[in-house]
């Protein structure tokens, strides 16, 4: 861990999203994530759905770093 990470945009990825008891705590998990200044992006990797909406994430995160 180096601490110039903390500078870095970070993204949460919550998976498995598909699953009803992991989909019912989402919302919860979003608001703690928030509080901490984190963004979360909910997948399923079985699915696929969310993928294209962390591709933008991820996307606009590069942009926001300069990085094309």
């Amino acid at each position: 861990y180096h601490p110039s990470l903390e500078k870095k945009p970070q993204i949460v990825v919550l998976n498995k999203i598909d699953l009803p008891e992991v989909r019912s705590r989402a919302p919860q998990v979003r608001e703690r994530l928030q509080r901490m200044g984190h963004r979360l992006a909910l997948i399923s990797g079985q699915t696929g759905e969310g993928i294209d909406e962390l591709m933008d994430t991820v996307t606009d995160a590069l942009e926001s770093i300069g990085v094309e």
